[in-house]
């Protein structure tokens, strides 16, 4: 039971009693690791296979790829034969949007919106999870970007969707989303709100004695109650100058918010999606100041990744690094926060990192690039290799909801080429 939880039903159940201390749970800040939040980081464009993964050593090393993550290693899972068979499925051409549409929904989309942008036949993973977790929080899910579309607020990630199979979208702009969840004031959305006109018909039988215990004891809630929000909810209002025209600092931003909500209990599930960053030099990927491919060669980063050299050009190993080096930020955020019960966040927190492609140059399917971290069993600092059987994208994301205590007896397509089990021992 969360702290916000126990000063309602105190506040409720328990109004005469003058010491709080007495009631409070001895063991509420105790860590647990099992899954309390559930966060997906996705990038676009996959990887370089060869540099992603080393499947022959007996002790699981890091690849060059995820060195920035060696002072986790011992808390990450790398995943390996997880595929998505769902785009095969269908006979539209658009492989980039059927790859977006289907990686957390394994479900074939529905019908086309506009070029290459697809409707889903059913909710994206996150949404059940935020229905599920979330449930007492005013977020059922938080979804942030880094990058947007013509340097939109809000963006259309074709990743997400409702319950209804529609696109969900996400906040682009560091400063929307800080007004989004930080904006108003903790005293305006008290906890104990919901006591106070029982404290007031309680008032009209009891003596003026009892009237005055009973106030002090309602004041004591909530000091406590505002101690508990002030201490992780009062982040620095971004600049804009910080960060414009730099997503390197938009990341770091967006980072600082979406676990600030975590702590802070606005939600219990999150997106960051490093999205539309096609467009972009990437210059803060490499020495800071020059794009780190050519530009009169590329037009775009989705060209270098589909023209350039895949296996050993270092421009594009820098550009696939600095995903890694945005996601050690993310767990050094994670790792140096707690939540309102006390509990370290990187502890209770199920992190799951992938990308909608292998290889983004060849748009394959198979062996798709996943991380595990914080909170799923399996990270322990290992490499599971599921390539001789294989798994798929429903099978993993059944396992995800199954582990957070969902009914879910089943997730996405249901196909004969598409078998459905959740994953033992990973999540």
């Amino acid at each position: 039971m969360n702290r916000r939880k126990l000063l309602h039903i105190l506040g409720l159940q328990s109004l005469a009693l003058p010491f709080l201390e007495a009631l409070a749970p001895r063991n509420a800040w105790a860590q647990n690791t099992s899954i309390k939040r559930v966060l997906f980081v996705i990038h676009r464009h996959g990887t370089i296979p060869i540099r992603w993964a080393i499947p022959e050593s007996n002790t699981y090393l890091l690849s060059e790829l995820l060195n920035p993550l060696s002072s986790y290693q011992n808390n990450i899972s790398q995943v390996l034969g997880i595929n998505n068979p769902i785009p095969y499925l269908s006979a539209s051409p658009h492989i980039h949007g059927l790859a977006e549409a289907s990686l957390l929904t394994a479900h074939l989309p529905r019908e086309q919106l506009v070029y290459g942008k697809f409707l889903s036949q059913g909710p994206s993973i996150d949404h059940l999870i935020g229905r599920h977790l979330s449930v007492d929080c005013p977020h059922h899910a938080i979804h942030l970007s880094i990058g947007s579309d013509e340097g939109s607020p809000i963006t259309n990630t074709h990743f997400l969707f409702d319950e209804h199979g529609y696109p969900v979208s996400s906040v682009a702009d560091p400063l929307q989303a800080y007004t989004l969840l930080f904006g108003s004031s903790p005293m305006e959305t008290s906890q104990l709100d919901a006591i106070h006109d029982h404290t007031n018909f309680l008032s009209q039988y009891l003596g003026q004695e009892d009237v005055h215990r009973l106030n002090h004891h309602k004041e004591r809630l909530f000091e406590i109650e505002q101690s508990l929000v002030s201490a992780t909810c009062s982040p620095i209002e971004p600049s804009q100058q910080e960060y414009l025209y730099n997503d390197d600092n938009i990341a770091q931003t967006q980072i600082e918010l979406l676990t600030t909500a975590f702590a802070c209990n606005q939600t219990r599930m999150g997106t960051l999606i490093f999205d539309h960053l096609e467009e972009t030099p990437m210059s803060w990927a490499g020495n800071g100041q020059t794009p780190i491919y050519d530009r009169s060669e590329y037009r775009t980063w989705e060209d270098f990744i589909h023209y350039g050299n895949t296996n050993d050009d270092p421009d594009l190993f820098q550009g696939y690094l600095w995903y890694s080096k945005k996601v050690q930020q993310l767990l050094n955020a994670l790792n140096n926060k707690v939540d309102i019960n006390g509990q370290n966040l990187l502890d209770g927190t199920l992190v799951i990192w992938l990308s909608n492609f292998e290889n983004g140059a060849q748009h394959s399917l198979e062996n798709l690039p996943i991380v595990l971290m914080g909170a799923a069993q399996s990270a322990q600092g290992q490499l599971l290799d599921y390539r001789d059987t294989p798994y798929s994208l429903a099978d993993l994301w059944l396992s995800v909801l199954q582990s957070i205590g969902h009914d879910q007896l089943e997730f996405g397509l249901q196909h004969p080429n598409v078998r459905m089990e959740s994953i033992p021992n990973l999540i």
